[in-house]
């Protein structure tokens, strides 16, 4: 089973932290290694798109299907949402 996202198409840190379920460090750390791209904002911030969290959170509750335990999450302002 997959999940899918809803919600703006490019995620801050802390909103694509909230739909994997780590820490916003580790979403920095994923993407200076590559395993999670993202774009930058003119100011240098970096945001991620949705359907690459999308896709890695599902690459994760494949390799983890203890993950699926989790049900849906919402981010702290509302606009996320993740279905299973």
């Amino acid at each position: 089973m997959t999940r899918r996202i809803t919600g703006p198409p490019l995620l801050t840190r802390a909103e694509a932290a909230q739909v994997l379920g780590v820490h916003p460090s580790t979403v920095t750390r994923w993407a200076a290694a590559g395993l999670l791209p993202c774009v930058r904002t003119p100011s240098g911030e970096r945001r991620y798109r949705s359907r690459d969290v999308e896709e890695l959170l599902n690459q994760r509750l494949k390799s983890r299907p203890e993950l699926m335990q989790s049900g849906s999450r919402q981010s702290a302002a509302g606009r996320l949402r993740c279905y299973r």
